[in-house]
C-alpha cells in the first residue's frame, strides 16, 4: 500500500471515519497534517465524530491495517480547496430533506460510485481526480479529470438519488423517508390509515415491478395515502408545497385508487 501511496502522480490525501482516525493516532502518537471536516456551529455537538483528512506527508507513517479502513483521494488541487470540496458534501438532499452524508466511510460511497453514472460520479468528484479503497492489498478505484470550470460549492448542493442506493435499500430507505415526511406534512391523513409504512412499500415495491421511475412511484405512493386517508389532492398539495402540474399528477394516480 506505500507503494502505491508513493507511486502516485499526485498527492494522495486519506479520508478517515472518527474511529478510524482515533486507531491511526493511537498508533502513530506523533501523526500530524491532519483536518477534521466538522467545522463550526452546526458541528459543535458531534465534533468528537468527525471525519478527518489527513495530508501526504504523515501517511507513511500510519499502519496498513489502519489505511485500509479509510478512503484514498488524489488531487492537484491543494488541501485548502480539497477540503472545502469535501465539507460541500456533508449535507444532501435525500427525497427532499437535508441529512448529513456519510460520504467519508467507504462501506456508504463505494457501493453508490457503482452505481452512479460517469457524469454523476465526475461531479461527486469535483476537483479530485480519484478515490481509492483497499481490501487487503487489492484496489478498488474510481477516476476522473476535474473539469476546469469546477467551482467549489459553499452550500450543501448533492442529491442522493434513489438509483444510487444499493439495491436491497432502495424500497425500504424511500418507504421510510416518504413516511417520515407524511407524517410531518399530513399528519390528519396518516392517522386515517392502517400501517401506512407498510402501503408504502407495497406500492413502490409494485411500482417497481411496473417499471414505474423513482418520482412516479413516490406520486403513486402519496396517492394511495391521499386516498386511504380520506384526504383531498388540493390539501395535500398546498401541504407539500406541489406544483399545478405536480398536483394533476397527483389527482391522476388518485383515480387509479378508486
Amino acid at each position: 500500500m506505500k507503494a502505491w501511496i508513493t507511486g502516485q502522480s499526485e498527492p494522495v490525501y486519506w479520508i478517515a471515519t472518527a474511529k478510524s482516525y482515533q486507531d491511526a493516532v493511537n498508533s502513530t502518537p506523533s501523526l500530524n497534517n491532519a483536518t477534521p471536516l466538522f467545522t463550526g456551529d452546526m458541528y459543535a455537538q458531534v465534533m468528537s465524530l468527525s471525519p478527518w483528512v489527513v495530508a501526504p506527508e504523515s501517511l507513511l507513517d500510519i499502519d496498513d491495517s489502519i489505511l485500509t479502513c479509510g478512503i484514498f483521494i488524489t488531487s492537484n488541487a491543494g488541501l485548502e480547496d480539497v477540503l472545502a470540496h469535501l465539507r460541500s458534501l456533508l449535507t444532501a438532499g435525500l427525497f427532499g430533506e437535508e441529512v448529513l452524508f456519510r460520504f467519508y466511510d467507504p462501506k456508504v460511497i463505494f457501493p453508490m460510485f457503482e452505481l452512479m453514472s460517469t457524469a454523476e460520479r465526475n461531479a461527486f468528484m469535483g476537483n479530485t481526480s480519484s478515490w481509492t479503497q483497499f481490501n487487503n492489498d487489492t484496489a478498488l478505484s474510481y477516476s476522473s479529470i476535474p473539469s476546469p470550470d469546477f467551482k467549489i460549492s459553499t452550500s450543501a448542493w448533492w442529491v442522493i438519488k434513489e438509483s444510487h442506493l444499493t439495491e436491497p435499500e432502495n424500497v425500504d430507505v424511500l418507504a421510510k423517508n416518504l413516511e417520515r415526511r407524511f407524517w410531518e406534512k399530513l399528519p390528519d391523513v396518516m392517522n386515517v390509515v392502517d400501517s401506512p409504512l407498510d402501503a408504502i412499500t407495497a406500492v413502490l415495491i409494485d411500482s417497481k415491478e411496473l417499471g414505474f421511475g423513482g418520482d412516479e412511484a413516490q406520486f403513486r405512493a402519496l396517492a394511495l395515502i391521499v386516498h386511504q386517508g380520506q384526504g383531498k389532492a388540493e390539501d395535500a398539495a398546498r401541504a407539500l408545497l406541489l406544483s399545478s402540474d405536480e398536483e394533476q399528477r397527483l389527482k391522476n394516480y388518485m383515480k387509479e385508487c378508486v
